[in-house]
This record gives C-alpha cells, structure tokens and sequence, in this order.
C-alpha cells in the first residue's frame, strides 16, 4: 500500500504512538483491502482493522479534515481503511 509522501510523517506519528491511522482508497484500490489482512507499505507492515465503503464523497466520515484537492480526488465510491503497525511482522 503506497500513500503520498506529505502524509508519510503523520501516519508514523500516529502508529508510534501506537494509534491507528486511516487512509482513503478510490478506484482500483477499492475493494483490495480486507480486515485483518497485512500489508507490505513505506510505514512498514501494516495491519487492516476496520474496512468502510461508502458510494460518494459526500458521506466522507472525515469530510472537515480533507483538502479541496482530496475532496477533488474522492467523486464516486471510495472505501475508508483503519490500521496499525503489524504487531507480527
């Protein structure tokens, strides 16, 4: 799983602190992600703990934090993704 390199740093923070993170996925990214899988990524291995579809950026449960270019970003469905560092890898 990639990210853009600005929000590199802010999702290290929140897993060394041992918080989740979470991560918007659109497009052929949708669907990729299932609960409890581990993924390879540049935070490391992550685990998936919580998958959420929704069918339009509307809805977006982080709506306030998004930028004008993410809002941009997010037209049709989208799934939002929780996770953590992998505790086993």
């Amino acid at each position: 799983m990639y990210f853009p390199g600005n929000e590199l740093l802010s999702y290290r923070l929140r897993l060394a602190s041992g918080l989740p993170a979470y991560t918007t996925r659109v497009s052929v990214e949708r669907g990729k992600y299932q609960v409890g899988q581990a993924v390879d990524s540049p935070l490391g291995r992550i685990r998936i703990s919580e998958v959420r579809s929704f069918s339009s950026g509307d809805t977006h449960p982080f709506d306030a934090e998004l930028t004008p270019q993410q809002r941009q970003q997010i037209r049709g469905p989208f799934d939002v993704i929780r996770f953590v560092q992998d505790k086993e890898g």
